[in-house]
């Protein structure tokens, strides 16, 4: 940890391992309190903000490792720490680390959100709130909230969420009444998943389609305002200060953006993505991470483990023919895709590259085969590329016939619109 003044000199630093045990894996945030910066490197421990030196930590009876990070609550003018950890949700005086009280429950990755005397945090597949009390915690309400490292977001008296609401169902952002769990709104999103909604000046910022896109809601009504194409790290969530939006990006960069009316801008290059496995059989299912082959990121190779994959991972599914669709908002002239495949066939029923694959257009209600004299390639470790001539169309398919006993996946899926006539 650090802790820097102004002037960008370093002060000091501590190890990992404060009291001799090891951290591996925490994620939690450091939040500062006063003359106090509280931290969850194996439990709840106080630091003196100037030193780094140690001033407290709770028992190992109250141990709290996690990826949730400690939240202030106010109460008759005294901060106080709450924190809901994997063994305990408790609160401390953190000018001294007194235990005000903490009961066992299970705690999550999902920070909670505070708003007055109200808590919503994240617990047993469901989002929880609780009314806030220095002898302890009341349950108020509970509804299904599936997506365990997205955190709520509190504001006047509302509550909002983004994620899966149950298990396979649609990402959504969702907005409910904190004190009585009432839904006021509700919308379904791209892929939203394990990133966390901003809120600011009456709005609702998520990071959706694994970062590339930032979608901007009215947080009153859920109506959709943009969507703004930042290339953010998936994962991550965005910070708002000053009118001004900051992401991380997936290159290790950050940026900034102006979120004054003049200066957003629409980008919505997709109306929707679809996929779906088909097979000889009657039956068809979603694929997996749909939005991952249109991130725009590029794989150091094909067994790329660093980004996600859309892909048909389901064991009845090897050797199986697929299709993925691009589905768009108007007509466009197309004349070049690129496919860069997922493989990493260590065993049968991994994925690897694929037997064999084809595009095809819509015209009108029916698929063609583009017209094409390229090979339809399936090397792995590089961009397949297929020119062919140009069509005219709002939507793309590519058909996959995976290998016998094995999966299909991609990476990215690349279009390249044609230039109009001169």
């Amino acid at each position: 940890m650090w802790n820097f003044d102004p002037t960008p000199y370093h002060k000091w630093q501590k190890g990992g391992a404060l009291a001799g045990e090891d951290t591996h894996g925490v994620m939690s945030s450091i939040g500062e309190w006063g003359d106090k910066a509280v931290t969850v490197p194996f439990s709840l421990l106080g630091l003196d903000i100037n030193s780094g030196n140690a001033d407290w930590s709770i028992p190992s009876t109250w141990r709290a490792e996690c990826e949730s990070s400690p939240v202030p609550w106010t109460k008759d003018g005294r901060t106080y720490a709450v924190h809901f950890g994997i063994r305990s949700f408790s609160c401390i005086d953190p000018s001294n680390g007194q235990v005000l009280w903490a009961v066992a429950e299970n705690g999550d990755a999902s920070t909670p959100a505070i708003w007055g005397d109200l808590i919503a945090l994240r617990q047993n597949g469901n989002c929880v709130v609780y009314r806030l009390t220095l002898q302890g915690p009341q349950l108020l309400w509970q509804a299904p909230f599936q997506d365990r490292y997205s955190s709520p977001a509190a504001s006047g008296g509302r509550l909002y969420l983004a994620g899966r609401m149950t298990s396979g169902s649609p990402y959504q952002a969702a907005c409910r009444d904190m004190a009585t769990g009432k839904l006021i709104w509700s919308d379904e999103t791209p892929s939203s998943e394990y990133t966390s909604p901003a809120f600011a000046d009456g709005k609702l910022f998520i990071l959706v389609a694994l970062g590339r896109d930032l979608l901007v809601l009215n947080a009153e009504t859920g109506q959709r305002l943009t969507q703004i194409s930042v290339g953010a790290l998936g994962w991550t969530s965005p910070i708002i200060a000053d009118g001004k939006i900051y992401v991380r990006l997936r290159d290790d960069g950050m940026a900034c953006y102006d979120l004054s009316p003049s200066k957003l801008r629409i980008l919505p290059e997709l109306s929707k993505l679809q996929a779906a496995g088909a097979s000889d059989v009657a039956y068809q299912q979603q694929a997996e991470n749909v939005d991952a082959m249109h991130s725009g990121l590029e794989p150091s190779n094909s067994a790329d483990h660093s980004m996600p994959h859309c892909g048909w991972d389901w064991g009845r599914q090897n050797g199986k023919r697929e299709w993925v669709q691009y589905t768009y908002t108007s007509p466009r002239q197309i004349s070049e895709v690129s496919v860069y495949w997922y493989s990493n066939p260590k065993k049968p029923g991994d994925c690897n590259v694929p037997q064999s694959w084809q595009l095809e257009y819509k015209d009108g209600d029916t698929w063609k085969p583009v017209e094409t004299g390229d090979p339809y390639g399936v090397a792995p470790d590089i961009d397949n590329r297929v020119t062919f001539k140009p069509v005219t169309t709002t939507a793309l398919r590519i058909t996959v016939q995976a290998q016998p006993d094995y999966k299909a996946g991609i990476l990215q899926w690349r279009v390249k619109r044609s230039l109009p006539p001169a």
